[in-house]
């Protein structure tokens, strides 16, 4: 069996199609750029039928029943949802709530708006003094239907232990800590059911946290 191949501009970030008819949506970086999303349709053939760009780190596209395909990049507004037809076109935008230092984690396409896990700090960066991540239910408009926030503020897992000038050179215990960097799961970190959210955080380790005397 033939297998075909397509090439990407760059890294690919997700595929999603809404049935065996194609087409494929697959985004991507742009070529030698990082800050590009690149959207590529492609059919069960493997032909790009079309690529469209937008600014910003790509996310796994979602598709939708209707056929259509929402993306997230950055707009004037700061994060933006867009949702293009199976031929190319932008169908819609829709900005939502969050604040100015927030990025987004991961979205989920609902039948009447989004959910959405916000993070306080790009991921490798350090998170401000006092934010944590959240997970946001936005209307189809984008407003703010209702709030969580995922407060992480002592760590602590049994066996964890450290060694160091801090220790005297002795193996001891370490003490909970406050993640310095918040990261979301690279699989599907963002499930809905229902009522229900299943969200995946992911925080820096104890590696640099003293151990207790």
């Amino acid at each position: 069996m033939k297998l075909d191949q397509v090439t990407m501009p760059g890294q690919v970030w997700g595929l999603a199609t809404t049935g065996p008819a194609g087409p494929i949506f697959v985004t991507s970086y742009g070529t030698g750029r990082l800050d590009v999303t690149v959207l590529t349709a492609v059919d069960p053939a493997g032909r790009i039928i079309w690529q469209r760009e937008f600014d910003g780190h790509p996310q796994p596209p979602r598709a939708i029943a209707a056929g259509t395909v929402w993306l997230t990049h950055l707009g004037p507004g700061g994060h933006t949802f867009t949702e293009v037809s199976p031929d190319g076109e932008i169908l819609r935008s829709v900005v939502p709530d969050h604040r100015a230092h927030e990025h987004l984690g991961a979205f989920v396409v609902l039948p009447d708006g989004f959910c959405v896990i916000w993070l306080p700090a790009r991921r490798q960066h350090h998170v401000p003094a006092g934010e944590t991540p959240r997970v946001v239910r936005h209307t189809a408009t984008g407003a703010t239907a209702w709030s969580a926030p995922l407060t992480l503020t002592e760590l602590s897992f049994s066996g964890i232990v450290g060694i160091g000038v801090d220790t005297g050179g002795e193996i001891r215990p370490v003490k909970p800590w406050e993640p310095r960097t918040i990261w979301t799961g690279s699989r599907e970190p963002l499930l809905v059911a229902g009522d229900r959210v299943l969200a995946e955080i992911k925080a820096d380790s104890a590696s640099s946290n003293p151990a207790v005397p």
